[in-house]
């Protein structure tokens, strides 16, 4: 196994208190590549020489730590699935599994987790397909090793009569039961497949209060139906998105259910909404909540049209029109998407939306205001591009820091071969601001004049003595002058000359302060 931080472009990071500054002289791109984390912002890992591996769920610990599930496929031979733990900083943790890896093929054929989540506890609790055909849910202690506590020394497996089941989804309750959806054979239709669920008391056994004998199967359309994301209502209520697949169509669906499985035909019709965007093949890929009850989804099509995007809805099912006047947004083709894989309700009521741009396969990140408007103030007019790999990327799963940074996780393929690697890109998000201490407002960081025409001067004071590296950077946060490299530099104040090159055209750039304890940045302009 590997592990090699991919060696891209370096990026402004979180505001940290080592420089204390003047509130009106700082500023922080949102979307821009954390470089503290990794190597410049992207860690790439490779389990399998010469296999194919892809994480499916990211999680933030609140000791910072980050989570990744996922799954490595070697060729020939069968799938393993992974756990993986990192540091802050992106360096493997060396208290989780064996120096930060867990490899879990628990004796199957081809096992996988395709969703997980963190519990009150730290422990992991991850789904998929295992048993050749059945739902497989395992639980994880904080140290990476099985709980014997759950099911069987840790794993769980789920039949749907018979037949090829496996989960795409995972909630945690409060009361500590356990919600797993995907789909399921469904009984009274040996052709086709049914929205299913599966839910297990704490201890992994399955929790005969909830629909038949602690499972649902729900059929929504003519064809197979799967569930895609799963989250639990404040009430008990449990939604799922998904969609149906009738030949060459795939139509997207969201369903709710009381807390006893039964449908809530208080939603929709008969408890089902179906999406009426246009007859173009999608599905709902991701779902989730806003405080206040309305329903957030991410939209991504089939067959290579230009129809992502992302729609809200009302507590009852009912379009949002609140919401770019429709309830939808419809991203504009000149984004490039080629594929919408999560979603992320982030603490303003913003919603971010990641997965795959233009030929080259780009990890793809966006920000949509509350209002359904694109929020121009996130990276390059509201969308950051960054290629992972040297070849196709795509984002799976998002989660956020306690700062308020942003973790995206997915897969790269490296060029030349079909094969992938993990890939996790750290981005600064304008949330990350209040970290920042003021305690002494008379430390200032002050370009002056700005814009700048020949030259300016950068005047900042230090606390304490640090290792200092200054640099001018793009928008998109790629270097492209050095003015101060590694120079030790005791507490006091400071004046460094800032010329940007006649050959860069007008527009913003970064002027970015880095030292081994963290970063600062401030806006200027050409």
């Amino acid at each position: 196994m590997k592990y090699y931080p991919f060696t891209q472009n370096s990026a402004i990071a979180c505001l940290t208190g080592f420089l204390l500054c003047w509130a009106a002289g700082l500023w922080a791109q949102a979307g821009m590549i954390d470089s503290t984390f990794g190597n410049n912002g992207i860690v790439l890992i490779d389990i399998n020489s010469g296999g194919s591996d892809r994480i499916y769920t990211v999680m933030v610990q609140p000791d910072n730590k980050v989570v990744a599930v996922g799954n490595s496929k070697k060729f020939p031979g069968n799938s393993i699935p992974v756990l993986i733990r990192l540091l802050e900083d992106g360096s493997y943790d060396p208290d989780f599994g064996t120096d930060g890896v867990v490899l879990s093929d628990f004796g199957d054929v081809g096992p996988e987790f395709y969703a997980a989540a963190l519990d009150e506890d730290q422990r992991i609790v991850a789904t998929g397909y295992g048993n050749d055909g059945d739902f497989m849910t395992a639980r994880f202690l904080s140290d990476g090793s099985p709980d014997p506590s759950f099911g069987t020394n840790g794993i769980v497996y789920t039949d749907f009569f018979n037949n090829e089941d496996y989960a795409n989804a995972i909630a945690l309750q409060a009361d500590g039961k356990i919600v797993a959806g995907g789909t399921g054979y469904h009984p009274n239709d040996p052709e086709d497949y049914g929205f299913a669920l599966a839910r297990f008391n704490s201890d992994g056994s399955l929790d005969t209060t909830f629909g038949n004998q602690g499972k649902v199967i729900t059929q929504i359309g003519p064809g197979n139906d799967e569930i895609t994301s799963l989250v639990i209502q404040t009430d008990g209520k449990l939604l799922a998105c998904g969609f149906t697949v009738d030949g060459p169509d795939h139509k997207p669906y969201l369903v709710r259910y009381h807390p006893d499985g039964t449908l809530d035909t208080e939603f929709g019709s008969a408890g089902i909404v179906v999406d009426s965007l246009s007859n173009i093949p999608r599905k709902f890929q991701w779902t989730s909540l806003l405080p206040d009850g309305r329903i957030v989804v991410v939209i991504t099509a089939l067959g290579g049209d230009q129809n992502f995007g992302v729609a809200r809805y009302l507590a009852d099912g009912t379009p949002d029109s609140t919401f770019n006047g429709t309830g939808k947004l419809v991203l504009d083709q000149a984004v490039d998407c080629q594929g919408l894989g999560s979603g992320l309700v982030m603490p303003d009521g913003k919603l971010v939306i990641g997965g795959s741009a233009g030929p080259t396969g780009e990890f793809l990140v966006g920000r949509i205001n509350t209002d359904g408007s694109i929020d121009t103030t996130f990276g390059n007019n509201g969308f950051v591009k960054q290629q992972g790999t040297g070849a196709f990327s795509f984002i799976k799963s998002m989660a956020t820091t306690p700062d308020g940074s942003l973790i995206v996780a997915g897969y790269g393929i490296q060029g030349g071969n079909t094969l992938s690697d993990f890939v996790l890109v750290k981005y600064l998000n304008d949330l990350a601001l209040g970290a920042l201490n003021f305690e002494k407002p008379a430390q200032e960081v002050l370009v002056y004049p700005n814009p700048i025409v020949d030259h300016a001067v950068l005047r900042y004071e230090l606390e304490e003595g640090q290792q200092i590296t200054i640099r001018l950077l793009d928008a998109a946060g790629r270097p492209i002058k050095t003015f101060v490299q590694d120079q030790w530099q005791a507490p006091g104040s400071y004046q460094q000359s800032i010329s940007i090159p006649d050959t860069l055209p007008s527009g913003f750039y970064v002027i970015q302060l880095l030292s081994p304890n963290g970063q600062v940045a401030v806006k200027v302009m050409k």
